[in-house]
């Protein structure tokens, strides 16, 4: 009892020389960062006596707590064990793993394959776990210290095998890494989300590192990959089982068991999905019938007429991994795995009784049509047929079902949009006019927010197609205008009787986010605008009048919180595309417009950022394209006009005060060359714009810099300041100006000049991101299919 007593208190002791040692030297290194830390191995012949203390315990103690003491004491000192400890000795027996001790055992083994890259093979895991065990089941019946002992195995695994992979693919130790893999695969299949997110970090690793030796075209690639295929379908098993849900999937099943829609996103899961959508892939690549196989076989198994096997959650991770593949097959092979998967949902969803099962496969057959953007456009009656079943689910009331419709139809006429403005072999008129037709029968059962969807499938298609659309528009055109005047009448009344408040509300802003939705539609349509299908003039003749008294009547008698700044957008670009033809209607929106939104953005320098851009460019447009009509409106708002730019170059933010002199020196060219408004113009403005001349900047900034630095002079500072304003300088020079000044005052720290080196920066990280994006783009299906990169009539 006394020895054992003498040793655990040893133990401690030698624990607390590690942290003492440990606490030191950072010390040191934090007041000295620029001088070397001293080391911290001791002797080998002082390890040698730390050693022969944990030996003589482990050879012979029994007690558990001991033994736990010991180990724990060796692994703080494995940063001091000499190589030749790890490789000559035998230091912790593998039976370790077996007993009570085998977690800290575990975690000394894992320390030591951390640190030395060690690569022995001698460990017996046998003893511990037998191959054909049955570990999932084993998790749910085990202690809390059983399963922290699993999750270090995984730890242990992934790390040995992702840093020696290549050094175990030899004749000699194949087998053993073949069974290593097979206990991590395992390991993956425990119910424990932890556990699974260290094996999967391995499985991205090893199946892209497959991969980028397949497309390579490495000698002994198909050799490689033959010793691994066993383990690659055991792999993609479990990786389709344990699919992650998408963030496009919006109906979940909640603790107590009820299908609902999803009210807050699951930021980790999301992330997960991507990982595991990424590692999928490339296991298709590597043998695309498996994967297709395992998918097809377990599908069969949840439309069986029996529904034995049927459950919610497998059919919900085999619709996401097959959403998950989509592009990683070449055309004619997704196609035949795709036109099964879609006719076996079908049935299922005619099959199955009961609104929560309805919904549970209603929701996957939207998920993995929605995927599949390629495959729809090869094969227009699959199109339709998806199309008008995402309309029959948008009379679904079942919670999440009509929004999973609304997005899933949001998205495929993005990518589909050619498809839907042809006119198809065998029918008389393009399937868009037979969609508008049954406008108002498809949204009947749709709330405002949803309604605001189907509001964005037009916009992403008039944005796409521009004059081509313009039939069409002419045919709903009315309808849009009484849905914006519609929402505004509800909007202005709930502001009217319940103030600023009513705008925080979640149908109020869900109306005011169906009336930015029209508001955006316009001013796409406009943009796109040109001949011959939709000339300028009768766009501004036939389209833009009707717009005026429900926009600007809105606009300027709502409360400045319930402004919409898209308005300024849209007759904005109205005024930049159609030019000379609306010079007629600016004087109009400039009184409905202008000084209203300029009493909201003058009261400081940060309330209302959006309005104040679009402010700004609105002055900026009108003055370009009409500024004639600058002086056909009162002299007070003429006086405003040019307060308002002054306002905008004095701007705290950088691109507000580019705008403004960008503003200004348009307006001096345009009064100089209009003799007629010249001279009133000087006699009226040109005092008070005088005083933004070259000197005035020159002893402000001189001024400003002279009472921030009082170490400068005013030689100094006047050498500095004349340079800033020489107009000789390009920007490379004017920057390097503003360096060199930067260091003769000898007061700034990194931080201080990292504006100066922003445009770098932003150049670089931008490159970065380029050349990442290059390398996904360059896995087939490694990239969402929505978010590729496409030509807007590619298919038309």
């Amino acid at each position: 009892m006394y020895m054992s007593r003498w040793m655990s208190l040893s133990l401690l002791l030698l624990l607390l020389l590690h942290h003492s040692i440990h606490f030191a030297a950072v010390a040191r290194w934090r007041l000295c960062p620029l001088v070397s830390p001293p080391p911290t191995t001791p002797h080998p012949q002082e390890f040698a006596k730390i050693y022969e203390l944990c030996e003589f315990i482990l050879d012979r103690s029994q007690k558990a707590s001991l033994l736990n003491g010991t180990l724990q004491t060796l692994q703080r000192f494995l940063t001091w064990i000499p190589l030749g400890y790890i490789f000559e000795r035998q230091l912790i027996e593998a039976d370790c793993l077996a007993g009570p001790v085998r977690q800290p055992a575990a975690r000394c083994y894992l320390s030591w394959f951390v640190m030395y890259r060690s690569t022995r093979t001698d460990l017996n895991l046998s003893v511990v776990i037998k191959p054909d065990a049955n570990l999932a089941a084993m998790y749910e019946d085990a202690t809390e210290l059983e399963q922290v002992f699993i999750k270090k195995l995984a730890l242990f695994f992934t790390v040995f095998m992702k840093s020696h992979l290549g050094m175990l693919e030899t004749p000699e130790t194949q087998p053993v890494l073949l069974a290593g893999m097979e206990y991590l695969v395992s390991i993956s299949e425990v119910p424990d989300d932890e556990v699974f997110k260290i094996c999967l970090e391995f499985y991205h690793h090893f199946s892209s590192d497959l991969y980028q030796d397949q497309v390579a075209s490495f000698a002994g690639t198909d050799l490689r990959r033959g010793v691994y295929e066993r383990l690659l379908t055991k792999i993609r098993l479990v990786v389709i089982t344990r699919m992650a849900k998408p963030e496009e999937v919006l109906i979940v099943e909640d603790e107590n068991g009820e299908v609902v829609r999803e009210t807050t996103k699951d930021t980790e899961a999301i992330a997960q999905y991507k990982s595991m959508r990424e590692t999928l892939v490339y296991l298709t690549h590597l043998n695309n019938d498996d994967t297709e196989q395992i998918m097809l076989e377990k599908l069969s198994k949840q439309v069986e007429v029996s529904g034995s096997q049927f459950t919610w959650n497998s059919l919900n991770t085999l619709c996401w991994a097959i959403g998950s593949i989509s592009g990683a097959m070449n055309e004619e092979e997704e196609k035949r795995f795709l036109v099964t998967v879609i006719k076996d949902l079908l049935n299922l969803v005619e099959m199955k009784r009961g609104k929560d099962n309805k919904a549970v496969v209603a929701s996957n057959i939207m998920y993995v049509v929605g995927q599949y953007p390629r495959f729809l456009r090869a094969h227009w009656k699959f199109l339709r047929t998806v199309v008008n079943k995402l309309f029959e689910f948008m009379h679904e009331l079942h919670p999440g079902v009509q929004d999973m419709a609304c997005d899933t139809f949001l998205k495929i006429s993005q990518k589909c949009k050619g498809k839907f403005m042809a006119t198809q072999v065998g029918e008389s008129i393009p399937f868009v006019e037979e969609l508008l037709r049954q406008l108002h029968a498809t949204v009947s059962d749709l709330e405002t927010h949803q309604i605001t969807k189907i509001l964005k499938t037009n916009t992403r298609v008039w944005g796409a197609l521009g004059p081509l659309y313009i039939h069409q528009l002419s045919t709903i055109f009315m309808d849009v205008l009484k849905i914006y005047q519609y929402y505004s009448e509800n909007f202005s009344q709930a502001v009217a009787e319940q103030g600023e408040l009513a705008t925080r509300l979640s149908h109020i802003r869900a109306m005011r986010g169906a009336k930015k939705e029209v508001l955006r539609l316009l001013t796409t349509f406009i943009e796109k605008a040109g001949p011959p299908q939709a000339p300028t003039d009768q766009i501004a003749a036939n389209f833009l009048p009707p717009m005026l008294d429900p926009i600007l009547g809105d606009y300027h008698r709502n409360i400045a919180g319930a402004r919409d700044p898209e308005v300024l957008s849209l007759f904005a670009q109205a005024i930049e595309k159609l030019g000379d033809a609306v010079q007629q209607y600016v004087p109009r929106i400039m009184e409905a417009v202008f000084e209203c939104t300029l009493l909201m953005i003058t009261r400081n320098f940060e309330d209302f950022p959006e309005h104040r851009l679009k402010f700004f460019r609105f002055l900026k447009a009108v003055n370009t394209h009409c500024f004639g009509t600058l002086f056909e409106i009162p002299p007070e708002h003429q006086k405003l006009v040019v307060d308002s730019v002054v306002w905008a170059f004095k701007h705290t933010e950088r691109n507000i005060a580019e705008t403004g002199l960008e503003i200004l020196y348009e307006l001096l060219m345009n009064v100089g060359r209009t003799p007629a408004v010249a001279q009133g113009f000087y006699r009226q403005f040109k005092l008070s714009l005088i005083q933004s001349n070259r000197q005035y900047v020159m002893d402000f900034v001189g001024n400003l810099l002279l009472t921030s630095f009082p170490n400068l002079t005013k030689a100094q500072v006047a050498v500095f300041v004349s340079g800033l304003l020489n107009s000789d300088m390009d920007l490379n020079t004017f920057k390097l100006h503003l360096r060199d000044f930067l260091v003769t005052l000898k007061e700034f720290s990194t931080e201080d000049n990292a504006d100066l080196f922003l445009e770098e920066n932003l150049a670089k990280k931008q490159a970065d991101q380029d050349k990442a994006r290059q390398a996904q783009l360059a896995v087939p299906g490694l990239v969402n299919p929505h978010d590729l990169p496409e030509d807007d009539m590619a298919d038309l």
